[in-house]
Order: structure tokens, then C-alpha cells, then sequence
């Protein structure tokens, strides 16, 4: 595994905190990414640069797509938005004649649909919600 060193690891950190803010709670502080300004956005990433370090560098690791967890049963992997409605897995596809829902009866299913498998996509929920 490759490491990730110097100003190149605080500009990539500083960015996906930045990026990603609105879309899942902090799992390092346990709470969601609200910040006053730009100081305290940084404020908040030094106190907790390294569990973010190494977060940024298990992801890089690990070659996934980016995700964006909107709740224990809705993400985004990549630009494609999965979620659970009345116990089936459900992906949001552009269709010739605009947006519709295709649903499926796993995880697993939907998550080969987007590229990946439910075990990573589970894997990386459960590590931003936990």
C-alpha cells in the first residue's frame, strides 16, 4: 500500500471533507459536518486529521468509486443512487423517456448494476454511519 505524504495528503483530505460535508454525518466525531466557516472547517480537520489521514488512505487503498451516504439505506456510488424502498433495492436510471426507478431484490443485484459488490458498498456505509 502506497502512502500519501506532505501537502498532498492535507489538500486531499481538506477537499474530501470539503466535498463531502452535506452529504454523511462525521464518523470520526460522531456528529454531522456543519460548519460556520471555512476556519472552523479547518479547525475541525486538524483536530481530527489523523483518523481522516487514515480513512483517505483505506479509501485510496481500495480503488472504490466515491460514495455518499444519505442514511443507513440510501447512498450514492458514483453519480447512480441506490436506496431501500418497501424491502427492495432500488437505482435510479436515466431511461429513454426520462429518470425511472429499476428495482431489485438484493443488494447485491443493484450494487453489480453500478460496477461493484454489496459487501464494498456495505463495507464503506457501515464505516461512514458507524
Amino acid at each position: 500500500m502506497g502512502v500519501i505524504r506532505g501537502d498532498a495528503v492535507l489538500t486531499l483530505l481538506l477537499a474530501s471533507l470539503a466535498i463531502s460535508w452535506s452529504c454523511v454525518g462525521d464518523r470520526i466525531t460522531r456528529g454531522p459536518r456543519k460548519f460556520t466557516d471555512e476556519p472552523a472547517t479547518i479547525e475541525h480537520f486538524r483536530k481530527h486529521q489523523a483518523a481522516f489521514q487514515l480513512l483517505a488512505v483505506d479509501w485510496l487503498a481500495s480503488g472504490a468509486d466515491s460514495l455518499c451516504t444519505l442514511g443507513a439505506d440510501s447512498m450514492l456510488w458514483g453519480d447512480d443512487p441506490i436506496y431501500k424502498s418497501y424491502g427492495l433495492w432500488t437505482r435510479r436510471v436515466l431511461a429513454k423517456d426520462g429518470w425511472v426507478d429499476r428495482s431489485f431484490k438484493s443488494l447485491d443485484e443493484a450494487a453489480t448494476t453500478v460496477g461493484t459488490t454489496a459487501k464494498d458498498l456495505s463495507n464503506w456505509q457501515g464505516k461512514c454511519l458507524s
